[in-house]
């Protein structure tokens, strides 16, 4: 018998190391939910390699299992071959229960690979073996069964069957799987073009799943609503879930999410004109994705790589992209198939040639009408109308443009016509107005999106400020540093509206209001003072503050960095330059760059950032409110420099590690991380005397400071370097 052990993975590893194979299979098939949890993938596969082939057989359910475990990390082909082994071993011993669980396995893999129509006819095989009162088993096939009937297009017969899998859980009293089913079913709330209905259950399920312990789920719907995100060109949204869980997805070993996740972040950084970047990361996706297994993810790279290469005006790899996207198309996924012909539209109209523009633009047109896919029907509308005004059909060009124009109206398209974003239909809405007339909605549109309002409405001679705030607070003017300080409240105003700010930048998905009661402010400013007194003083403070940013300023109603709108202030940085943005920046790009496979991009980002945080996030604004803030920037400057020491180590640049490890420590003592980091260094570079301080130095710190015994971790480390 193996000794006692709080850890059932040594307890099975002890049996099949010992070749008590029929204990240790055992113990892990009862073990199994735990086992299969993301983080422990890995670790349960190495158990599964250790059981000979026979045992196996003797025990299906091991099959299953392991099917699981490859389907959870995206090993499609080898997840299939496990399950077709299993169900005939299955049906001979007459298990119900685990044949109904294989092949709704076996639905989610044919339906992950594009083939639905298997997938359907796998859920009703599941349904037929299924226990009378295993509801959860219900529910899975069903659901299964409705996102095949989806992506068919079949949306009527797949909200009946969502309905039916949300009924069940109700009754069962399973909120989660009321969430899980709610996730689902707003992929066909987003395909018919409800994007905002859609936003809303999306954000929904990720609320629900952060406040859980159920990090794989999280991590899938923060990556799901990251692609709404994108498809709303709310990209800083997109950029900060992407960047938090793509680093989550590959601890947890989800390959399933890990393919999507980076092609989205590739589209996000091809968006935001940033093309060097969206090329590596969506080339490294597609060199990780299986053309076969991941099917879907496979064509979305595809399609990624031809848009990003046409809008640097590569027009022949980008048709040779857009092509092969093409050939991966199949009549299981018309939706692909449409957005195939749409990107090959794009392609030939920058290449000048009509009647193929044309014809791929008339086919995705016809295809999304079809399906009555309202966001997507108004963008290949607009192709076509862009397509006829540039060949001069202008009766064709107003008919198209009406009735895309009309459908963005109905939906809320009007990102379509930003022109801060490629591709941006804007150009069409003056053509249209020469010669049509106009409406409330276009009329909207002018007043959002005309580069000509938009660009800057201040004058060219006006100066732009620059506001400093890590490590000291300072205002500059064209350069020139701004001292005329008066009042310490005008420089506490500021800091509190800076601060929220700080919230967005470190996490776009905070939807904090940016504007802030003025009582607020004047009761976190004087507390001790009556509400009157405080609002008088609040007032010239602010009065202060705009003169300081707007020298020529005439009105407090006229300025613009200082807003005041129904009772509360805020401060629109989009003319301001400020330090802590791009830090935030530079820290996000570098971790993009390192989870993308780009090492010395990633180091040069996160260089970048360690240089521009010269100290806290101003120091000199004592109020406890901006504490939160404060730490909030403090971490990401800790990540930069932890991201920084590993990849050094990584590289053997052992100096260069020692020296980011190093200035971590000294300013936060407590930061395991970097104490292990200079262990190992010191290790590698033979220095055993360092290597016994720097774990006193650490032991010491951390009783001292948080009462704390040091991690298994570190001492493991400790005495593997000690040796």
């Amino acid at each position: 018998m193996p000794k006692k052990t709080n850890d059932i993975a040594c307890s099975i590893t002890e049996y099949l190391s010992g070749k008590q194979y029929d204990s240790g299979v055992r113990l892990l098939i009862e073990h199994s939910r735990d086992l299969l949890q993301p983080g422990r993938l890995a670790e349960l596969k190495k158990l599964l390699a250790m059981i000979p082939r026979e045992h196996f057989l003797r025990h299906p359910k091991l099959i299953l299992i392991a099917a699981n475990a490859d389907y959870q990390s995206g090993e499609l082909k080898s997840a299939l071959r496990y399950l077709t082994t299993a169900i005939p071993v299955l049906k001979k011993a007459r298990d119900r229960s685990s044949l109904s669980a294989a092949y709704r396995y076996l639905s989610y893999i044919h339906q992950d690979m594009g083939q639905n129509q298997k997938a359907i006819s796998d859920s009703r095989q599941g349904l037929k073996y299924l226990e009378k009162n295993d509801y959860r088993g219900r529910a899975g096939l069903l659901a299964a069964m409705a996102g095949s009937y989806w992506r068919l297009l079949d949306y009527k017969k797949a909200s009946k069957i969502y309905a039916q899998v949300m009924d069940i859980y109700i009754r069962a009293g399973d909120k989660e799987g009321q969430i899980r089913t709610l996730a689902n079913s707003s992929a066909i709330t987003k395909a018919l073009g409800q994007l905002g209905k859609a936003r809303k259950e999306k954000e929904e399920v990720l609320r629900f799943y952060r406040d859980s312990d159920n990090r794989r789920s999280y991590c899938l719907a923060a990556v799901n609503l990251s692609s709404l995100y994108l498809e709303m060109f709310e990209l800083e949204k997109a950029e900060f879930l992407l960047t938090s869980a793509i680093p989550e997805i590959q601890k947890l070993g989800l390959g399933m999410a890990l393919g999507p996740a980076r092609v989205y972040l590739g589209e996000v950084q091809m968006h935001q004109g940033r093309f060097p970047e969206a090329e590596k990361t969506l080339k490294f996706a597609l060199d990780k994705t299986d053309s076969a297994d991941e099917a879907s993810y496979h064509f979305s790279c595809l399609i990624a790589l031809s848009t990003l290469y046409r809008l640097q005006g590569n027009l022949s790899l980008s048709l040779r992209y857009a092509l092969e996207s093409l050939e991966r198309t199949s009549p299981e996924r018309p939706l692909d198939t449409a957005q195939a012909h749409y990107n090959i539209s794009r392609v030939y109209f920058a290449a000048r040639d009509f009647a193929k523009t044309l014809h791929y633009a008339k086919r995705s047109s016809a295809a999304y009408a079809r399906t009555g896919m309202a966001y997507r029907q108004s963008r290949a509308l607009l192709n076509l109308a862009e397509i006829y005004l540039a060949h001069n059909k202008l009766p064709a060009f107003g008919q198209a443009f009406s009735q895309g124009l009309n459908i963005c109206r109905k939906g809320n398209y009007d990102f379509f016509f930003n022109d801060r974003y490629p591709d941006s239909f804007w150009p069409l809405i003056p053509a249209y107005l020469k010669t049509n007339g106009s409406s409330k909605y276009l009329n909207k549109l002018v007043e959002i999106f005309d580069p000509s309002k938009t660009a800057s409405n201040r004058s060219p001679a006006d100066p732009r400020p620059a506001i400093t705030t890590l490590g000291s607070l300072g205002i500059l003017l064209d350069g020139q540093p701004v001292e005329r300080w008066k009042r310490t409240a005008s420089r506490q105003v500021l800091g509190i509206l800076l601060s929220r700010h700080v919230s967005r930048e470190a996490d776009p998905h905070n939807d904090s209001e940016q504007f802030i009661p003025s009582e607020v402010l004047s009761l976190m400013l004087w507390p001790k003072k009556s509400l009157a007194s405080a609002s008088i003083n609040l007032q010239v403070a602010v009065a202060e503050l705009r003169r300081l940013l707007e020298p020529g300023l005439k009105g407090g109603k006229n300025s613009r960095p200082i807003e005041f709108r129904n009772g509360c202030y805020r401060i629109d940085i989009d003319n301001i330059s400020l330090d802590f943005t791009d830090f935030v920046a530079a820290v996000r790009k570098g971790q993009q760059a390192e989870i993308t496979g780009q090492p010395p991009a990633a180091l040069e980002f996160y260089r970048q950032a360690v240089e521009i945080y010269r100290g806290d996030f101003l120091p000199d604004v004592k109020l406890i409110e901006m504490e939160g803030t404060r730490e909030r920037l403090r971490q990401l400057y800790f990540q930069a420099l932890l991201s920084l020491a590993g990849l050094y180590l990584k590289q053997n640049r052992l100096d260069d590690a020692v020296k980011y490890a190093a200035l971590a420590v000294s300013r936060e003592r407590c930061l395991e991380e970097a104490h292990r980091i200079l262990l190992s260094a010191y290790h590698r570079m033979g220095r055993k005397e360092l290597i016994s301080k720097q774990f006193q130095i650490c032991q010491t710190a951390l009783r001292r400071d948080l009462g704390l015994d040091v991690s298994p971790e570190t001492i493991a480390l400790y005495k593997e370097c000690s040796k």
